[in-house]
């Protein structure tokens, strides 16, 4: 076999250990080594293969990596880089570097990572440990530079550096952040620009920015918790494509209202809601999903909230909005979000709903109860509905809102296709079984108001397939394993 092929298929195989720590990376490719000698002496002298260095590295282990690699480029990985002979060597090469991802960094480092360029540089992760000055990162000069992640303590921002982006995030900057004129500048400065995330960032105040960025190539965008003022300034200036993924995390106050424009709830959510409204004109004529879900995990009580559309040039956008202590707050963004949804522009299409029941016990009854209700009084045509409990034990509460036994306080008349999700189906067929059973005379069942009752995923008898194809025309299984 020709050497070239051979090289091939080792990084074809050695891809998979690419984002596996660095041991993991060296176990797999020292073990084809024995296989025999010639195969040893090719993975020597293939000095791409020998790139991946850490700090934690032994410092003979070190050298025989700068040895093999001969003049590729380096990627450098590691908790943090302090002070040591390991680091030193590390730094003496800092022109061949491709890619850095260190957490910290003391001032040695950071002097030194200040005053030498970095011409191989495309990719940069850095968290930095030294509350000195904010340092100018590598002279200036990385012209090469693509994807940039700076979390923990700020740089100084206006730099080559920061320019031609294709990725850039900031992450827990309390100090040393940009300004928003700044920030901006580096956004003009980098058009090719495809994911942008900033998230609890302290931006320095700056004069309301007339500034309007286009970013055409931007398909992820992500703004968590920063200051109102800050959000609206990003939203307002940045020209976001339609197509763009969007996702906003925000904090309400507690017990005010959302409606009033002069409230600051309503001010907060404000660039959320003017995003909607831009991509329901998007969707008219085709079909989209509301989706109402908890919070992501590790925030505090509140909502998240999805739309989706099938539109060409459609992205979705969601909105996690932590409301602390008061669950009434995600109750009236959960209605007002479905309110501005009926009063965009009108859509023969009626959204489908989405609504994905908590893994935690912090929600009440009360409160699912409640988002069904005004949901269903805002958009009272929807005809599709996906219920998805992932904690295999609100299914019942939610068939108890859909069909309720006084059928005039059904929130969804329209309704005609549900879809349900869950780890197992038997539990909730056996109670809607004797549920609908109830209501007619024996030995009759009373069929839900639906033409088709789609199962998805888990595990259902197959007693229970039968008890269901009763209650409607049509049952459809996907996925769903049959015992």
């Amino acid at each position: 076999m020709p050497v070239e092929i051979f090289q091939i298929i080792i990084w074809i195989v050695m891809e998979e250990y690419l984002s596996r720590p660095i041991p993991k990376y060296y176990q797999a490719l020292t073990r084809m080594s024995p296989v025999c000698r010639r195969w040893a002496v090719i993975l020597e002298e293939t000095p791409d293969l020998w790139t991946r260095l850490s700090p934690d590295m032994d410092e003979r282990l070190i050298d025989l990596l700068l040895s093999r690699s001969m003049q590729s480029p380096l990627t450098i990985i590691g908790d943090g880089l302090f002070s040591s002979r390991v680091v030193d060597k590390l730094l003496q090469h800092i022109h061949r570097w491709r890619a850095l991802d260190a957490k910290y960094l003391d001032k040695d480092t950071s002097d030194h990572l200040s005053v030498h360029p970095a011409p191989l540089l495309e990719e940069l992760k850095l968290g930095l440990l030294s509350f000195g000055p904010p340092i100018l990162l590598f002279n200036g000069s990385a012209p090469r530079l693509r994807i940039v992640h700076i979390c923990d303590y700020g740089v100084q921002w206006r730099t080559s550096v920061f320019s031609n982006l294709h990725e850039l995030e900031l992450s827990r900057i309390l100090q040393g952040g940009p300004d928003v004129d700044t920030f901006l500048h580096i956004l003009a400065n980098s058009p090719m620009l495809t994911r942008l995330g900033v998230r609890d960032t302290r931006f320095t105040h700056s004069p309301q920015s007339q500034t309007r960025v286009p970013l055409p190539h931007l398909r992820d965008l992500k703004l968590e918790n920063l200051e109102q003022d800050v959000l609206k300034q990003l939203v307002d200036a940045i020209d976001i494509p339609t197509a763009t993924n969007c996702f906003f995390s925000v904090a309400l106050i507690h017990g005010t209202l959302i409606q009033d424009a002069m409230n600051p709830n309503y001010q907060i959510l404000e660039p959320i809601f003017q995003r909607l409204k831009t991509l329901t004109n998007v969707s008219i004529g085709t079909r989209s999903t509301l989706t109402f879900g908890e919070p992501l995990p590790g925030s505090n009580l509140g909502l998240t909230m999805t739309y989706e559309g099938e539109a060409d040039q459609h992205g979705s956008l969601t909105a996690q909005v932590a409301t602390r202590t008061d669950r009434r707050l995600a109750v009236r963004v959960a209605r007002y979000f479905a309110r501005l949804l009926a009063q965009s522009v009108p859509n023969l299409v009626p959204p489908a709903l989405h609504i994905i029941y908590p893994l935690d016990r912090a929600w009440e009854n009360l409160y699912e109860d409640r988002i069904f209700r005004k949901v269903g009084e805002q958009l009272p045509d929807i005809e599709e509905i996906l219920i998805e409990d992932r904690s295999d034990g609100h299914m019942r509460i939610a068939l108890d809102l859909l069909f309720p036994i006084y059928h005039y306080i059904r929130p969804f008349y329209n309704l005609s296709t549900l879809r349900i999700r869950t780890v197992s189906h038997g539990e909730w067929a056996h109670w809607l079984q004797r549920r609908q059973e109830r209501r007619v005379k024996e030995g009759g069942v009373y069929r839900l108001p639906l033409q088709t009752l789609i199962l998805e995923g888990g595990r259902i008898k197959a007693g229970k397939i039968e008890v269901l194809r009763k209650l409607v025309p049509t049952l459809v299984l996907n996925d769903v394993e049959i015992r």
